[in-house]
């Protein structure tokens, strides 16, 4: 992939972290898994395990996105980085 795409979908990916909408749901989403967990009975270990997992996709889904948010941010001072060096070499420097 190249830097020019590594920055588009990272300000994609910065977009779509900052919807209101997708982040209220995040927090919806979370704020009742963890509803969940406290109200499961004690013995039932099942319902308790895929809570758990639930609680814990739903943040690597938002990792994801962070990531990809991140590697853009990185493309773009890669940019900068390798036009500044082209100046540098240009002027003599």
């Amino acid at each position: 992939m190249t830097l020019d795409e590594e920055e588009r979908r990272g300000f994609e990916a910065e977009r779509v972290l900052n919807e209101p909408l997708l982040k209220e749901a995040f927090e919806k989403v979370e704020a009742r898994l963890i509803e969940s967990m406290k109200l499961v009975p004690m013995g039932d270990t099942k319902t308790q395990h895929e809570l758990v997992l639930s609680l814990q996709l739903l943040g690597n889904v938002k990792k994801q996105i962070e990531e990809v948010a991140q590697t853009g941010k990185l493309a773009q001072v890669s940019k900068a980085e390798k036009a500044f060096k082209t100046v540098r070499r240009f002027v003599g420097r």
